[in-house]
Parts: structure tokens; sequence; C-alpha cells
């Protein structure tokens, strides 16, 4: 009896969840699912109900921790003054007129330098301005 009414709020919630940005109300439309689907099992709306607001409930949930997950996985993130006093290597050569690159923790980052310094060689960060960082080459 109660199932037209469940697939029509199915497939309404469904559309307002394709047309929006973010996770709007997809797990109501799962709730909604659900109790089409238990109407074929019981003409009882209480029943229905109760398995549309804990499969939503249930849904949203798993949801939640999974994208809590997702978004706070540790990465460090390397920034010009966290890498300050920090050896390097150069990736791309510095010359005189022309900027360098030097890869510090991983992460790559523009580099200047007073003298030319050939790839390869290690270098110390001893100044960030930016997003640019200047650099000298290591002492043996």
């Amino acid at each position: 009896m109660y199932s037209i009414a469940w697939f029509i709020t199915f497939i309404l919630l469904f559309l307002v969840e394709v047309f929006t940005a973010s996770l709007v109300c997809i797990w109501f439309a799962l709730g909604a699912l659900a109790a089409f689907g238990t109407s074929y099992l019981t003409n009882l709306l209480w029943v229905q109900i109760l398995v549309f607001v804990v499969v939503s409930l249930i849904a949203y949930l798993i949801t939640n921790f999974v994208l809590m997950t997702f978004r706070n996985r540790s990465k460090s993130y390397v920034t010009t003054d966290t890498i300050i006093g920090k050896v390097g290597t150069i990736t791309k050569k510095i010359k005189n007129d022309e900027y360098g690159e030097v890869e510090v923790a991983g992460e790559k980052f523009v580099a200047d330098s007073e003298k030319e310094i050939p790839i390869g060689k290690k270098v110390r960060i001893v100044k960030a301005t930016g997003t640019k960082v200047i650099v000298e080459q290591e002492e043996k």
C-alpha cells in the first residue's frame, strides 16, 4: 500500500542528491529504498518508518566515519617555514640568473643561491621567502 509512496520518496531524494554538490540526503534515499523493500514484507507503516529511520541513521554513521577517516589521514604538510636548517637535494640546477629546484622531505621547492649549484648536490635551507627557499651548498 505504501510502496509507491516510498518509491517516489526514494526517487525524489535521489534526484536531490544527484543535483547537489555535496552529500545532502543520500542517507534518506537509502532509508526510503529500504522502507520500499519493507513495504512488500509488511503493511505496518510504523515498521516501514522504523526501517527508514534505522537505515538512514546507519548509512549516515557509516558515511561520516569513512569521510572522517579519509579526511584525517596523517599527512604531514611541509612548508617553507618548517624546512629551514634541513638538508635537501638539488633537482634543477641553480644558475646565477635563474632559480633552481630543491627537494626536501619529499616536497619540491623553488630554490635560489648566491652561487651556481648543479643537480644532485646536497644543500642546506638557510632562509625562506614566500614559496622560495635560499640554499647554501653543504660542505663535506
